[in-house]
């Protein structure tokens, strides 16, 4: 009647994608406000914001803990990702500050999430265009791995 899907699975795989495209938006609007209005605080306030949305936990927290340890509280490969993206963002605040090794440190960890990611995932299925993009972008900002 209302055109609802008979495989709860695409709906559920639509609303992931809707949440990695809010999650997207938020952090380029955290870039933006570094770069373009050298807006260093409300940069770090709004990537504060943006994690709190997307993951329902503080980066504090995560930041406190492990990869591997993240990846078990997190559980999804998606919310795995979706930290690990953060965790970008967060290493090009600090790179903007000059502040190289913290920056390099988040990229290294965001790229082990990816990894912790992948092994969460079922046998077969294919990684989503857009984090194949996250990861070459990773491996371009760190180089040879």
């Amino acid at each position: 009647m209302f055109g609802q899907r008979e495989d709860g699975g695409e709906v559920e795989k639509d609303f992931l994608k809707r949440q990695v495209q809010q999650l997207v938006k938020a952090l380029q609007r955290v870039l933006h406000l570094a770069t373009v209005e050298q807006q260093q605080e409300e940069a770090d306030e709004a990537l504060q914001r943006a994690a709190r949305a997307s993951l329902k936990l503080e980066l504090s927290f995560l930041s406190a803990v492990d990869p591997r340890s993240c990846a078990v509280i997190l559980g999804s490969s998606d919310r795995i990702r979706s930290y690990a993206r953060i965790l970008r963002t967060q290493a090009e605040l600090l790179r903007l500050r000059g502040q190289e090794k913290e920056s390099v440190d988040r990229l290294r960890r965001a790229w082990t999430l990816h990894e912790e990611a992948a092994q969460r995932m079922s046998p077969g299925e294919p990684l989503q265009e857009e984090d194949q993009q996250e990861l070459a972008l990773l491996q371009s900002q760190l180089g040879p791995r």
